[in-house]
């Protein structure tokens, strides 16, 4: 368990002493002018003596209020421990240390301890860190690696090679939330399917997957790209989405068309599969849903299929998501807010000229009718960005007019495509209060 040979041990122990005693110092040094008479002997000697004193007084804190946390841990007990911040993690140390493994009082301390303790209270910790016990450890080891000192990271990395499972797995769990970013990449390959149970590895994965400044080459292991219990199929997933990766197709293709998974799952693979679709050789994923999508018309993810086809470029997903509201109007001619409805997912879909026909013809049913005041400003909206996507200038600026929108409402669509040739026209710069 832990360091393999006597000389990194003792290397350990000669940083443990001197981060206790020598790093809290270094914290403040820059408050004390070196450039006075005595020189350096003379600023160690002022800084022995201030931080001498608060030593001292956090010994003190703990003499005093050690004894009422211990007997009744609450926060009101805490809260004169961790006033005296850091210093006394030296004397909670001590204790720690000093209290055999089956003291219950031990764990309490030890929180204690991890509230307190600054870099260098994490690495005199480290450096017996093979004193803690299992429960202390899963304790210690986000705290330890958090605090980026110069042991304790090292310290936890010497678990990777630890021969039981649990231990290798808590210091990699730890290591990859909170441990140096840019070793991520390696460490996360020492990841297996068999490392812990589904759910763990799942959620760990999921955490991982919202990191940040993590590296942009990061890559799961192959092992959990044959995962199948669900909880791990959505960490993987959530990790492909944040880190697209070319081999991850055909996984994330079962997972999106296996009818028997759970819906969230099923579209986190679909989103993969979309955001990943640029690194895919052979498009299969999108011949895959054009297929998927004739034979399984009623499936509850149908439209999320059919919108990443449609994205993708395939006019079968486009086709699927208008035909239900074409067939309506085709059957309700004289229905125009169904017809309204068909426009405004034909504009959705980037079908301007089809969307503008449709808009056109129950502009022109509905003049001069009262049913034309009763068409609604989001309505309008869509209507000029039909027309304005298929290049009908004129209709367009009239429609939008015609949706009573402030420049200030009409901001949030000024950068839309559709709206790109018209912004450069003088009716256009009136209403959306382009100057």
């Amino acid at each position: 368990m832990g360091f393999e040979t006597k000389d990194r041990e003792s290397v350990i122990l000669l940083l443990r002493e001197i981060a206790l005693t020598t790093l809290p110092l270094l914290l403040t040094i820059a408050s004390f002018p070196l450039l006075q008479s005595g020189g350096v002997e003379d600023l160690l000697a002022r800084l022995e003596g201030k931080f001498s004193a608060e030593r001292t007084a956090a010994e003190s804190v703990w003499l005093e209020s050690g004894p009422a946390y211990l007997k009744a841990p609450t926060t009101e007990t805490l809260r004169p421990i961790l006033a005296e911040s850091p210093f006394i993690q030296e004397p909670l140390l001590r204790t720690f240390f000093g209290l055999p493994q089956e003291e219950p009082q031990r764990l309490l301390v030890l929180r204690a301890l991890l509230r307190s303790m600054d870099t260098s209270g994490a690495d005199s910790l480290s450096a017996s860190i093979q004193e803690l016990t299992p429960g202390e450890l899963a304790l210690a080891m986000p705290a330890l690696v958090q605090k980026n000192g110069v042991l304790a990271e090292w310290a936890v990395s010497s678990f990777l090679d630890h021969d039981e499972p649990e231990f290798r797995f808590l210091a990699l769990k730890n290591l990859l939330l909170y441990g140096n970013a840019a070793l991520c990449s390696n460490w996360i390959q020492r990841l297996h399917i068999s490392d812990a149970p589904a759910e763990q590895l799942g959620e760990l994965l999921s955490s991982i997957s919202e990191r940040d400044s993590l590296p942009e080459q990061l890559q799961l292991p192959e092992s959990l790209l044959s995962a199948r219990h669900d909880s791990l199929v959505e960490g993987v997933l959530a990790i492909l989405l944040a880190f697209p990766d070319k081999r991850s197709e055909a996984f994330a293709q079962e997972i999106a068309l296996d009818l028997t998974r759970p819906a969230p799952v099923r579209s986190l693979a679909i989103q993969v599969i979309e955001k990943g679709a640029p690194l895919f050789r052979w498009r299969r994923s999108q011949r895959e849903f054009v297929h998927f999508l004739k034979s399984n018309e009623e499936d509850a993810l149908a439209n999320s299929i059919a919108w990443a086809a449609h994205r993708l470029g395939e006019k079968t997903g486009t086709k699927f998501l208008s035909k239900d509201l074409k067939e309506s109007t085709r059957k309700n001619p004289k229905d125009w807010r169904l017809r309204l409805s068909y426009g405004e997912r034909l504009v959705e879909l980037s079908e301007f000229s089809d969307a503008y026909k449709e808009y056109r013809k129950v502009v022109q049913d509905l003049e001069g009718t009262p049913a034309y005041r009763s068409i609604k400003r989001e309505s309008w909206l869509f209507a000029a960005r039909a027309a304005c996507g298929a290049r009908r200038m004129a209709d367009g600026a009239d429609w939008l007019s015609n949706a009573r929108m402030s420049p200030r409402e009409l901001e949030a669509y000024r950068d839309l495509p559709e709206f790109k040739y018209a912004l450069s026209k003088s009716n256009f710069k009136r209403l959306f209060g382009i100057r």
